[in-house]
């Protein structure tokens, strides 16, 4: 999705990913934003997060304690589907439904 707020509109209109990929620096909202709205829709935890920044983890320990994976900027694409469908697989989820916000 090109933004922050459709993101959020792709977690309330659509089902919910095995694994969301957010950057934190998103337009129109943070990648934070988004994810504290995955925390109202996803009451099982099922979702496996992964969060992209160029804020070091030192800075960050906030968001670093929220997701699954923290990620530094620069990563490249290809990394980044390998880690995510090898996130859902380690949580016994397909890797077809992974949502890139």
């Amino acid at each position: 999705v090109r933004d922050g707020d459709a993101a959020i509109d792709y977690l309330h209109n659509n089902p919910l990913p095995s694994t969301l990929l957010v950057d934190q620096m998103m337009h129109l909202k943070r990648g934070t934003d988004v994810l504290e709205e995955l925390a109202k829709l996803d009451t099982e935890n099922a979702v496996r997060t992964i969060l992209i920044t160029a804020v070091p983890q030192s800075v960050a320990q906030e968001m670093y304690d929220k997701v699954d994976i923290f990620l530094q900027k620069p990563v490249s694409y290809k990394d980044l589907t390998t880690l995510a469908q090898r996130l859902s697989a380690s949580h016994g989820t397909s890797s077809g439904n992974i949502a890139t916000p």
